[in-house]
Order: C-alpha cells, then sequence, then structure tokens
C-alpha cells in the first residue's frame, strides 16, 4: 500500500513541477464518539475516519483522469491505519457520452449520497449497510438525455477497492435519474432508480447471485434539503431478502448553521433495526463544519444503544 501511495504522489508532484495545470485536493473527517450506558475500558475516543488525496488533470476539453487515495481503517490487521488507492479512472467524452475507464465510484448510491449530504458524518444507508462498495475497477458509460434524464451503466470486478478480483463473475449496474443529481450543491429535485446484479458461485458449486434494486427522491431548496429512498437487497443463498427504507432531512438557517436529522429502517426477515441521526452542522470558517449529533441504535430485542457524537469535515 505504501508503494501505492508514493507511486501516486510521485505521479502528482512530476505533473505539478513539470507546470501542467492540475487540481489538488484534500478531505478529512475526524470524530469523537461516547457510548451512554457503556462499561467497557473505551468508551469513548477520538477517531480519524477517512482522509482523501485527490488529483484531477484535464489533458484535453474531451480526456481527463482522477487519482484519490483513501487512508481508513484496516478491519483485518488490528484496526492499524493503512492507505488505498480508491480511483484511479480516465473519464473519455465523445458526442455519444462519457466512457470511464479504471478504479471509479459506483453508480448504485451516490446520488443518494449527495441528497443526504452528510458524508462526513455517516455513509448513505446502502453504504453503512454494505449493498455495494463504493468504487469499483472496470467500465462505465454515462449520459445526459436531454436536460433532465440521467443514465449511468457500468461493468466492474464487484470486490471494490480494497480486494483484488476473486472470480470470473462481473457485476452490472445501472442507474436511472430525472432531475438534478447533486442536491447538496443545487437546488431542485430528483428521482430516479438503480440496480445491480452479480453471479456468485453457491457452496454446492452452483451459480446464484445478489442483486440489488433501489428507488430514491429528493427534494431542495434555499434552505430545506430533503430525500427518501427504499433499497432492497437478495441474495440467492440467503432465505430473506434485506430492504432499507431511510428518509433524511437538513434544514439551513443560514450559510453557517443547520440541523439534520435521518432514521433508517431495516428489515431481515423477521428481524428489524432502527438507526437514526439528529444534529446540528455549524460552518465557522471556510472548508471546516463541526457537528455534534446524537445516534440512536435499536437491533431486533437488544437494549437500543445511545451515542453522542462530534463528527468535524476539513476540506483543503
Amino acid at each position: 500500500m505504501r508503494k501505492i501511495f508514493i507511486t501516486v504522489m510521485l505521479i502528482m508532484s512530476g505533473t505539478l513541477l513539470n507546470g501542467q495545470n492540475g487540481k489538488l485536493s484534500g478531505l478529512v473527517f475526524y470524530e469523537f464518539s461516547h457510548e451512554l450506558d457503556n462499561t467497557d475500558a473505551v468508551n469513548n475516543e477520538f477517531e480519524m475516519q477517512r482522509v482523501y488525496l485527490t488529483f484531477d488533470k484535464e489533458l484535453s476539453p474531451t480526456l481527463s483522469y482522477q487519482f484519490q487515495t483513501d487512508v481508513a481503517r484496516n478491519q483485518v490487521l488490528d484496526r492499524l491505519l493503512d492507505v488505498y488507492l480508491k480511483k484511479a479512472k480516465v473519464d473519455w467524452t465523445i458526442p455519444l457520452g462519457t466512457f470511464t475507464l479504471g478504479l471509479q465510484g459506483m453508480n448504485v448510491f451516490n446520488v443518494q449520497e449527495k441528497t443526504w449530504g452528510h458524508r462526513y458524518l455517516e455513509k448513505s444507508t446502502m453504504d453503512r449497510n454494505k449493498f455495494c462498495s463504493s468504487t469499483g475497477m472496470g467500465i462505465g458509460y454515462a449520459r445526459s438525455l436531454g436536460e433532465k434524464l440521467y443514465i449511468n451503466a457500468m461493468v466492474t470486478n464487484g470486490t471494490g477497492f480494497k480486494a483484488p478480483e476473486d472470480d470470473v463473475y462481473k457485476k452490472v449496474s445501472a442507474q436511472l435519474v430525472w432531475g438534478e443529481r447533486n442536491l447538496s450543491s443545487r437546488n431542485g429535485f430528483n428521482i430516479g432508480g438503480v440496480m445491480s446484479y452479480e453471479p456468485m458461485e453457491e457452496a454446492d458449486g452452483s451459480t446464484g447471485n445478489t442483486s440489488v434494486i433501489g428507488l430514491l427522491g429528493g427534494w431542495a431548496t434555499e434552505r430545506l434539503r430533503a430525500g427518501a429512498e427504499f433499497d432492497l437487497q437478495t441474495v440467492s443463498e440467503e432465505a430473506d431478502d434485506i430492504q432499507i427504507m431511510s428518509g433524511y432531512v437538513t434544514y439551513g438557517f443560514n450559510t453557517k448553521l443547520a440541523a439534520l436529522i435521518r432514521l433508517d429502517q431495516l428489515t431481515e426477515g423477521a428481524e428489524a433495526a432502527t438507526y437514526g441521526i439528529i444534529g446540528v452542522s455549524i460552518i465557522p470558517e471556510k472548508g471546516l463544519r463541526i457537528t455534534p449529533n446524537v445516534r440512536y441504535l435499536k437491533a431486533g430485542d437488544q437494549e437500543a444503544v445511545i451515542t453522542l457524537k462530534a463528527n468535524l469535515e476539513f476540506k483543503i
């Protein structure tokens, strides 16, 4: 991983030193959390959730590329901080549309994530519940049809950016959206649907599959942004499907202060879990956002868990 990070940095540095125009940016997520009614030795902690370093470069009006590294906890190696290459893609735009080659962002929950608008605080509900990885290696195609309709189709490895391809199968995914796709920065509305389908080998040697279907909608004005989604995951070797209903609202009192709330309801067979967030977002300076918030988690018959958190986003 260190070699990947050093290689990307050398490419970025070489491009900048050669006087070519490019954009280098960074994004950092911090978090402090304290779990109520928890008698464990560690019931509060400071944590670095994510560190992104991104380099974008336009080679011509029709050709551009992007590299992005991600620093996150390695869940296998004692949760040590590790560096991953999250994106390494080329966009080629021609009259037929935009073709994307390489390691790129997936099209299954990216619009919902922007409608939610608080990635530094929490992942989108599909991402949080692992319905799909956030990036994938493969080929993508996107095109706007008129001013409102947008289509996006991809064929990827299905293993994301932290693991190599592990079988002969490919994931196929598609997105259809009417309206504004980024309601966190533009006013308007959107409505649409997403799907993914990936074959896999079952334990008995037969071929099964994992499929995801999602419906989405959002609306934004100068002060109010709201969204809702319904997601369904079906795994052929599992007896029960997983359903998620999620809704989220952000109300801006002014450019520096906003209130937010989100509620996720997950159902798998007879089991159900509820996850909620309520908080206040404060922007004291450009590039800095601080959000004290309360989390609520109730899974099945277990007691509800309430966690106090303070999340911070820093943009470079």
